[in-house]
Order: structure tokens, then C-alpha cells, then sequence
């Protein structure tokens, strides 16, 4: 996220509060910072109750996926005529830049990290013929996953977000594209859909995905999925 969005740890610390204030809403409470300490770098938070769920996949329930999908589609109303960090100067406007700056750090990852994985290494070239979108850019958890949020005892509401480190101004193809590898099955995406679109239109994704999905990917080296597999499951969105 540093190379291409300009987010780093220093410059989240420093503003986290103001990252609170922005992700305000009425569909699912945000930890609240109650105090940062500058030199040892560490947050401490308000205490929400709920469960801690630890999965990627949310849970299969279709209340937890209206839920999300409106929080979602509520934070991506605001949009940003550039990308980059929410804290600082802006990183670029041009969505040109932006996929050169994703291919660039994709073939930086590969080099260092799947130079002899073969399977990993084929679908590079394919990747980097594909044209991003980048419509609009809002709010965006590049990261997200199930086990960012916490949860009501009986597993069917969302309690509290706790997450807030991996937060940048970015397409919203790129928190989608990833969020659906986290729905668990066909009734939990309309869910979804229906929450999203109850506040922002559900962008296509068929262009995008291969690109987010593929750099999701190479920043885990040790994911024992299958390259094949984590980039054509869970389509749920044309």
C-alpha cells in the first residue's frame, strides 16, 4: 500500500482520529481511539463488546451481509477526485498512473517473492493486459475480511469494526473485488448487493478483479490456496 497508495504507519497514527470521524456512520459502530502514543507507535481503542470471529469468510448469514453491504455502500457515497492516503498530499488523479504504479509493484513482489513459482508467474502477463476501471475513489479497506469486524453472540449483526489500519482513498473495485472472496455462498452476495445499493450503485468488476485479486494474492506468500483457485472463485458480480 506504501508504494502505490503512499500509507504508511507514522502518517496513520498521526490522524486516526480524523479516519474515526470520516467512518462515522449509523449501520456499524467504528472503534473510537482513545489515545495514541507517538513514539512506541500503538493505539488504544474503546472497548465494544461482541464475539471475535477469526475466518476471512463472514459468516453465513444474511442479515450480518445487508448490514455490510449498507455500511459499504454508504462509505463509497463519498468519493475523492484522486487516490492515496487520507491524511496527507494526494497521490495521483490520473487511473493511467494507477495501473502502472499496481503493475510496477506486481512485478517487484513477483521478482522477490515467486520467482520459481511457475503457476504464480503465468498469470502475469495476462494481469497486466487487463484496463482497471477506477470509476471512483472512495474510502476503501484494501484488506478486508471477516475477522476485521466483531459480533453479536447469536452470529446474526455485526457489533463493531476494530480494524482501522489498512484504510486509503482507492477505486472501490478494489475493496469489492477482495470483500467478495469473503461472501460464502450466492444468497449472502444479493444480501449484500441489496444493502449496497441501497445507498451507491454496485460498479462491474469483471475488468478489475484479475488485477486486485492477483496483488491481494502475491502479498501472501505462504497462502496455501492455489493461484487458479483464489482468482475464480466466489464471482459473484459481472
Amino acid at each position: 500500500m506504501k508504494y502505490v497508495f503512499g500509507h504508511d504507519f507514522t502518517g496513520q497514527m498521526k490522524y486516526i482520529k480524523d479516519l474515526y470521524q470520516k467512518l462515522s456512520n449509523k449501520f456499524i459502530k467504528i472503534a473510537k481511539p482513545v489515545y495514541v502514543d507517538p513514539v512506541k507507535q500503538y493505539h488504544v481503542y474503546e472497548k465494544i463488546k461482541g464475539k471475535i470471529y477469526s475466518p476471512d469468510m463472514f459468516p453465513d448469514n444474511k442479515n450480518i451481509h445487508l448490514q455490510l453491504g449498507k455500511y459499504t455502500g454508504y462509505i463509497h457515497k463519498t468519493t475523492y477526485p484522486y487516490y492515496g492516503n487520507y491524511y496527507g498530499a494526494p497521490v495521483c488523479q490520473n487511473k493511467n498512473n494507477l495501473e502502472k504504479a499496481l503493475l510496477r509493484v506486481i512485478e517487484i513482489i513477483i521478482r522477490n517473492y515467486w520467482n520459481g513459482n511457475d503457476a504464480v508467474k503465468g498469470y502475469q502477463n495476462a494481469v497486466s493486459k487487463s484496463k482497471i476501471s477506477a470509476a471512483h475513489y472512495a474510502l476503501i479497506m484494501p484488506d478486508i475480511s471477516a475477522n476485521q469486524f466483531i459480533y453479536s453472540d447469536n452470529m446474526d449483526k455485526i457489533k463493531g469494526l476494530i480494524d482501522l489500519d489498512a484504510y486509503i482513498i482507492g477505486p472501490k473495485e478494489l475493496e469489492l473485488a477482495v470483500l467478495e472472496l469473503c461472501i460464502p455462498n450466492n444468497e449472502c452476495a444479493r444480501y449484500f448487493k441489496s444493502g449496497y445499493e441501497q445507498y451507491n450503485t454496485l460498479p462491474l468488476l469483471e475488468n478489475d478483479r484479475p488485477v486486485y485479486r492477483y496483488l491481494f494474492y502475491l502479498c501472501d506468500p505462504n497462502n496455501p490456496e492455489g493461484i487458479e483457485s483464489f482468482l475464480n472463485r466466489n464471482i459473484y458480480y459481472p
